[in-house]
């Protein structure tokens, strides 16, 4: 499992040599200080060195995704992103569902095509969402059918499905059960990548998926150290979790100090790897 952790702008530094990145569209447009510029010339030499730049949607920052797919497309464009967030909607199946349907009724038009060319053919991300488990499996059968059926007229990549963090707390069980069921149902010699959005509030069970399932796990996204960082408060102390301080407004606008930051992003290096940061 590889981690593209997510910083405040001004400590992009801290995240030069990682191999996978997520971008967040709406950083781009930030007017202060420059900074949106600035995110915008890291994401160019990010994709210069070959590292992996995967367009989210903005979907959990807004609880919608804040461009249509069409815009996002341009977004990728000119980012040169590898592999782009499908709209969802949280905890919402049928819209889920009829966005994306929509976003790839739209890619097989001429236009979409053509939008999908200029942008390089990224691969494309689903998200599943749900009110429940029940609902949770529906889209990501639904989701799964329609999304492979468009990369493949496409001729694109294989699809990327997208787990989101926030079911760690609505399922009894935690992120397990969307784990077992998209391990469990695939009999593909080639089976489905899975990206974790977000890793789980609670640090343990961040680390036992990480321990149970780390192999299958591509890749997890996570801006949880540097919440930490800002606060000035480690994950753990004694062996106990700390609360989460939560991000605030300014948390990508302010820099945070890089030590401490540092010491946050080697703690989760080492539950998801069992490996320190080099």
């Amino acid at each position: 499992m590889k981690l593209a952790f997510i910083v405040p702008i001004p400590n992009l530094n801290l995240i030069e040599q990682q191999e996978v990145h997520l971008i967040l569209p709406h950083l781009l447009d930030v007017r202060e200080d420059r900074l949106g510029d600035c995110y915008a010339t890291f994401c160019a030499e990010r994709a210069s060195r070959g590292q992996y730049l995967i367009l989210d949607n903005g979907a959990d920052e807004f609880s919608r995704p804040r461009h249509t797919f069409q815009g996002l497309l341009d977004i990728a464009a000119s980012v040169r992103a590898h592999e782009v967030v499908l709209p969802d909607v949280q905890q919402d199946a049928v819209a889920t569902v009829e966005l994306t349907r929509r976003a790839c009724a739209w890619l097989v038009t001429d236009a979409g095509r053509t939008a999908y060319a200029q942008a390089q053919r990224p691969r494309l991300m689903f998200v599943p969402q749900g009110a429940n488990f029940t609902d949770w499996c529906w889209a990501y059968n639904e989701l799964k059918a329609v999304v492979s059926r468009t990369t493949a007229a496409l001729e694109g990549g294989r699809p990327v499905v997208g787990i989101a963090k926030n079911y760690d707390a609505r399922f009894d069980e935690g992120l397990t059960p969307c784990l077992r069921y998209i391990i469990g149902e695939s009999s593909d010699p080639a089976p489905i990548e899975i990206h974790l959005l977000g890793s789980p509030k609670r640090l343990q069970s961040f680390a036992e998926i990480a321990r149970s399932y780390g192999d299958r796990i591509r890749s997890l996204d996570t801006a949880r150290p540097l919440v930490y960082a800002k606060a000035r408060c480690p994950p753990h102390v004694q062996g106990e979790q700390q609360p989460y301080p939560g991000r605030d407004d300014r948390f990508f606008l302010d820099r945070v100090d890089e030590e401490f930051a540092r010491t946050c992003m080697e703690s989760f290096t080492f539950m998801a790897t069992g490996h320190t940061i080099t």
